[in-house]
């Protein structure tokens, strides 16, 4: 086969579109990488990660070069990609594509070890995140977690109520809620583990991977001692996220899917932070 050399081959992403109109994102999406996470308590793991990447376009070029992308993302092949690091990734990558703005976005599942709570036996758990981070103008970081909860309604319990002074009653329609936390932080201002904690610590009962008889006494029990509406699960996350430092911007969602009724119960929050105040925003989703 005749060697081509790379000068010879045409540029074509180089030329003119024949419309011109500028591009908000285009970049590539659905890359498969090992991404290595720095843990809380300094340890690391690897996880199975899908990256998309983007930057903008200008009007008078016809295409962005694709190939710098994954090409970018291989920097951090043998070493940890975190918050603090993120940013450097993201002005690599516009840098690299000669954009104004770039745009990277990993989503991935963080592995914990979780004890049940009375047994205390040690299983993995495994939460669906989220980092994001953009740079037009200046540098953004998200983070985003997803974990599931139980929850009891305040409501059917009542109704069931036999004996109000003592508590006692025939149940409460009980189901598995997910709760959807985004927040804008500044790097190494808060963990994943933090996000996490303070969503399982607002359902009506924490989810635990592994339970034995004993356990499952004591979750049944919590959750009916413990019964909140989607309103006061979305609430409580919201009151906690508001004290935590480094955090400009969060939006929660908590969405119950109910076991008695034919939809879900959905519920959000986002709050933008403006001095010393939080004030009601909508950014939409990240």
């Amino acid at each position: 086969m005749e060697e081509v050399k790379k000068q010879d081959l045409p540029d074509v992403q180089k030329g003119i579109p024949n419309h011109f109109l500028s591009i908000d994102r285009v970049g590539v999406s659905g890359v498969d990488f090992p991404l290595t996470l720095r843990k809380k308590d300094g340890g690391e793991i690897v996880v199975d990660s899908v990256f998309n990447m983007f930057g903008s376009l200008v009007k008078d070029i016809k295409g962005t070069n694709m190939s710098r992308m994954p090409e970018t993302l291989m920097g951090w092949i043998d070493k940890p990609l975190s918050g603090p690091n993120f940013e450097e990734l993201v002005k690599k990558l516009k840098n690299k594509l000669e954009s104004v703005d770039a745009y990277v976005a990993a989503e991935f599942k963080y592995y914990l070890n979780k004890l049940s709570p009375v047994s205390r036996l040690k299983m993995v758990r495994a939460y669906k995140c989220k980092f994001t981070g953009v740079f037009k103008s200046n540098y953004r970081f998200y983070q985003e977690v997803n974990v599931p909860i139980t929850s009891n309604c305040p409501c059917s319990k009542q109704l069931s109520l036999i004996d109000k002074k003592k508590g006692i009653g025939k149940g409460a329609h009980g189901q598995k809620g997910v709760i959807t936390l985004q927040v804008k932080c500044s790097p190494n201002s808060v963990w994943l583990e933090d996000l996490i904690h303070i969503c399982e610590s607002s359902g009506s009962c924490e989810i635990y991977p592994l339970l034995k008889r004993e356990d499952e006494k004591f979750v049944t029990e919590k959750a009916y001692e413990n019964p909140l509406f989607v309103e006061d699960i979305t609430r409580l996350v919201s009151i906690k996220v508001m004290g935590l430092p480094g955090i400009s911007w969060f939006r929660v969602k908590v969405e119950n899917h109910e076991s008695i009724h034919d939809h879900f119960a959905t519920c959000y929050i986002e709050r933008t932070k403006k001095g010393l105040k939080w004030e009601p925003s909508y950014r939409g989703l990240i």
